[in-house]
């Protein structure tokens, strides 16, 4: 996983292990995790056959003001 700049803000751009799609319709506001920790990093708004875009979830969090428990 690999955080680049898409569009205006820092987005977090994954691709799927050996070529499999992360994501499909409908995941849009699923929890991302960690892989090995189940840590939350991201929310998902967004994918493709190739890529998956999350908003890191601090920012997202934030926006809300909730925290998680």
């Amino acid at each position: 996983m690999c955080r680049q700049c898409w569009g205006r803000r820092n987005q977090i751009i994954i691709k799927g292990l050996n070529g499999q799609q992360f994501s499909t319709n409908g995941d849009s506001g699923a929890l991302v995790v960690e892989h090995g920790t189940n840590r939350a990093t991201g929310l998902l708004i967004a994918g493709s056959t190739t890529h998956t875009i999350a908003n890191h979830i601090a920012d997202v969090l934030q926006a809300l003001n909730v925290r998680l428990v």
